[in-house]
């Protein structure tokens, strides 16, 4: 769901636009450009706060090593800064290991006012036009 649908009065305010704005949130913490300072220079105040928003591994050059540490950051990021999305589970398609788009797969269990569902969402990470897609799938 997008600001404007919001703006507009669009929000139909079940677990579907719940679904989406993690969406949204998600790709907007994933897409962020890696934090000013390293979590060793915050003090641990500001370790979860904004100043530590953003990937920091992603210019990594691209490899099975690379790879796990990437969704390794994906992953804390996630639990970071998605507090409704609950239980994450980020899997690796070891077929795009050798390609310059990491693909992989985000689980988790939303957590909301409408009770809780398991969500995937295929996403991918696309290093030569730096770009990020998160995707809702209908397979669980």
């Amino acid at each position: 769901m997008s600001l404007m649908a919001k703006l507009k009065g669009q929000w139909r305010g079940d677990v579907d636009d719940v679904r989406d704005a993690i969406i949204e949130n998600l790709s907007a913490v994933l897409s962020a450009r890696a934090p000013m300072w390293k979590n060793t220079e915050l003090s641990p105040q500001l370790c979860n706060s904004i100043a530590a928003f953003g990937m920091v591994s992603s210019l990594r050059s691209q490899g099975k090593s690379s790879s796990d540490v990437i969704l390794h950051d994906v992953k804390q990021l996630i639990i970071q800064f998605e507090p409704r999305l609950k239980e994450v589970v980020v899997d690796l398609d070891e077929n795009s290991v050798a390609t310059n788009k990491l693909m992989f797969r985000i689980e988790g269990l939303i957590s909301s006012k409408f009770g809780e569902e398991v969500v995937v969402f295929d996403s991918s990470l696309d290093f030569t036009t730096s770009s990020l897609d998160v995707r809702k799938t209908n397979l669980v």
